[in-house]
């Protein structure tokens, strides 16, 4: 196992950063326009600066505060993660995060090595904000409560910008939505929806997949019948990024990373102080730190990890991405881990006991008189064939159909270790 999992380093030798420093130069770079001379006869270097380009003089890192390097002309703070920089969520007037970009150099701007620095995000400062109470009865939350620049209530673009500030259609703005696992849930957040990838969302966060409690217009038995329902075909038309799932709707949305979350750097899983990203098969993907087996779910193990040296929970099935077939009980994080979608899709993603979620086929196509019958789980061990020892009488229709392993601790894939 432990040949599976390698740390993923930090990028570029420039990485130290102190949250108690704003990023910035001590004064604007001064605007060369000397007539007759270029801007490189002037000394200067060409920025673009609102859509334009103009001539300023360099970025010197001598005259930027402590922990700054030069990146696109302006000091910015050096970082490790995202807390290290400037957080609405804090206190501060606005929310950076920490992003990899290229440093300035005589040759011109962004044209060194890669380092980590804070970069303002262009997503609403409110993705973060708690929702403890979580929707009512008619879907509303403490999310609605926000209002825009311009007074209206908030509504956000795809890209997580303000509508207030016009880039995109009236159609495509939607208020930000309270990811809750119910009522007073003190972990619920805030967050944007219909994302396409990471950069449309805050910093930290990722563009996943949640359910919806929509129905999905002309399917039944996808939702609640009492709300509106919902059409993916009408996708262009408003900006969304719905999609029939097993036995839901499902809608992409900006969500705090977890484990087994894919990334490509430290800082998009430092949102918590717990994880990091490390290399898992053949990938990179969020992991939580351990010392031993027992601060990990029964279904990862901890790698690497012994007291006082932090190791790493790693999936037990030795991968983060379940197979595209025949993916009976491997662990995953949304329903689209487990199958495509769409209409006709039964495959999904299952919550069991514990934090243990599977793939599994929820029209139950497996028939069986025993569990030898079913399809084993990456554990080795065969699902679990349904009949009166599980309290289903012989009239039910998920008699004698296979379900997820029957262990000590309940239906699961992985038993307690």
């Amino acid at each position: 196992m432990a040949a599976l999992l390698r740390f993923v380093g930090a990028v570029g030798a420039l990485t130290l950063g102190l949250a108690t420093l704003a990023a910035g130069c001590k004064k604007e770079p001064e605007v060369k326009n000397e007539p007759g001379k270029t801007c490189k006869q002037q000394n200067g270097v060409e920025v673009e600066v609102d859509g334009q380009v103009v001539c300023e003089e360099r970025c010197n890192v001598a005259d930027c505060p402590a922990d700054n390097v030069c990146v696109g002309n302006r000091c910015k703070l050096i970082c490790d993660a995202h807390s290290d920089c400037l957080s609405y969520l804090d206190g501060d007037a606005l929310t950076q995060g920490c992003v990899t970009a290229n440093a300035d150099t005589e040759d011109g701007v962004n044209t060194g090595e890669a380092v980590s620095v804070c970069e303002t995000s262009k997503v609403t400062v409110e993705v973060g904000l708690g929702c403890p109470m979580g929707p009512d009865a008619n879907g509303v939350s403490e999310c609605d409560g926000f209002v825009d620049f311009d007074g209206s209530p908030l509504k956000t673009c795809p890209d997580g910008t303000a509508c207030s500030l016009g880039g995109c259609p009236a159609e495509h703005c939607k208020p930000l939505m309270c990811q809750s696992l119910g009522l007073h849930d003190a972990e619920a957040y805030c967050t944007t929806v219909d994302c396409s990838t990471n950069a449309d969302c805050a910093p930290g966060y990722y563009c996943g997949v949640v359910r919806r409690d929509n129905p999905i217009c002309g399917v039944s038995n996808k939702g609640d019948p009492d709300l509106p329902c919902i059409d993916p075909a009408n996708n262009a038309a408003v900006g969304g990024t719905y999609l029939e799932g097993p036995t839901s709707l499902l809608q992409k949305a900006c969500l705090k990373p977890e484990p087994c979350v894919p990334c490509e750097t430290q800082a998009d899983c430092t949102i918590r102080e717990d994880m990091a990203c490390v290399t898992i098969g053949e990938g990179n993907f969020c992991a939580e730190t351990c010392f031993n087996d027992d601060d990990c779910p029964d279904d990862f193990a901890c790698v690497g990890g012994a007291q006082p040296q932090v190791g790493f929970c790693v999936p037990r099935s030795g991968t983060c991405t379940p197979p595209a077939t025949d993916n009976f009980c491997y662990n995953c994080i949304n329903d689209l881990d487990c199958g495509p979608g769409g209409p006709g899709s039964t495959v999904g993603c299952i919550d069991l006991n514990t934090p243990q979620r599977g793939c599994f086929d929820f029209s139950f196509p497996n028939d069986c008189t025993v569990d030898a019958d079913c399809p084993k789980s990456p554990s080795g061990r065969a699902g679990e064939c349904l009949d009166a020892g599980e309290n289903v009488p012989a009239n039910d229709p998920l008699y004698h159909k296979c379900y997820v392993p029957l262990t000590s601790a309940g239906f699961q894939c992985w038993a307690p270790p």
